[in-house]
Order: structure tokens, then sequence, then C-alpha cells
């Protein structure tokens, strides 16, 4: 909470030194209250976080773009004539890069992510997937646990409670006739798995 000095408004009693430390006082609450909300509500990332596909085209573009303008204007802004061309020209050139970066490097992630399928490089595809999607991970709270050990402990014993069969003798029959079943089950481990033979099979199921 900042304090306000309203007495001194109102007191004719205190000396210079005393009011002039009230005010630097009230001066540096209002500062220090500023960066804390500054500190808590602005985002804070690395220069060209937003705009990594920036390079020194663009910083060229810009700067002839601000150039053009600033002369443009020095001169009163007129419509008619070769500097308002200039500028415009200017000002279009570098507003078509921008443009021309942000697709060349939606089409480079496309491509990216197209030709780690074509190879089936699955970790390169992940890796990419998550480069471009994946958020920073936040802190987990569950049921008032925070370290991962506690949380799964947590979840069992939760789970354990309420997956209890509802018939004690049904569920016993069942479960001597699954082992029973099971006992005669044979494994064909000749089938080989591939991907080509899942996308197969995923292509001929119906929608």
């Amino acid at each position: 909470m900042i304090f306000k000095p309203r007495f001194l408004l109102i007191s004719s009693l205190l000396d210079c030194s005393t009011a002039l430390y009230h005010i630097n006082a009230y001066y540096s609450a209002i500062v220090i209250a500023l960066y804390n909300a500054f500190d808590v509500c602005v985002p804070q990332v690395k220069q060209g976080f937003f705009k990594y596909w920036w390079n020194e085209e663009l910083t060229l573009l810009k700067e002839s773009a601000i150039n053009s303008f600033n002369l443009w204007s020095s001169l009163g802004k007129p419509r008619p004539g070769s500097m308002f061309d200039d500028m415009i020209c200017d000002k279009l050139r570098y507003k078509l890069a921008i443009k021309d970066k942000m697709v060349a490097n939606a089409n480079k992630f496309s491509d990216s992510l197209n030709n780690a399928l074509l190879s089936k490089d699955m970790d390169n595809f992940w890796r990419t997937w998550r480069a471009k999607f994946t958020k920073s991970q936040l802190t987990s709270v569950v049921d008032g646990c925070c370290d991962d050990k506690d949380i799964v402990d947590n979840f069992a014993n939760v789970f354990q409670s309420v997956c209890v069969p509802n018939n004690i003798n049904k569920h016993a029959e069942l479960h001597e006739e699954f082992f029973q079943m099971y006992t005669d089950y044979v494994v064909n481990c000749r089938v080989n798995v591939s991907v080509e033979l899942v996308d197969k099979y995923i292509l001929g199921m119906k929608r």
C-alpha cells in the first residue's frame, strides 16, 4: 500500500527537509509499485523471440522505409511527386518482405514435418512438432500434491478405492474364466507390423 502524505497540504509546521523526505518516500513507493506491477504482468522475453525469422535484409528494408518517410515528412508530406512515390514503394517493399518471410517460415516448418514423416524419422518429427507447439510445462498441483511421485501415489490410491468389483462372486468367476482362456492363447510372433501395414489398414477403415 502506498502512503499518501496528505498532511503536507495542510500542515505548515514542517520544515523543508522533512517535507522533502516524505515527498521522496511517496515517489519511491510509486516507482516500486509500478516496477512490481511490471514484473508480475508484463511478459519478458529475449529480443527477437517473436520474430525469430528476422534477418539483415528486413533490417535494411525497414531503415530504407523509415528514411523515405522522414524525407517525405521533412518536405511537408506532398502527395504528388517522386518523394511520395518512393516513400510508398519502400513501405510496400518492406511489408511484402515481412509477409514473404512469415510465409516461408510456415512452409519450412511444414516441409520439415513432411520430410520427417517420409523418412520415418519420428524422433525428428516430434522434435520439430514440440519446438513449434509445445508450451513450457507448468508446475503440476493435484489435490495439494506437487511432487510427481506424490501425485502418482495419490492417483493410485484413489483409483484403487473406486475400481472395485460390483459383485465379488461374479468377479471371481470372470477372473477364473479369463485365465483359463489365457493359458490356451497362442501368440504368433512371425507377424511383422510396419508403418506401411498400419497405414494400409487405417486407410481401409470405414469413416
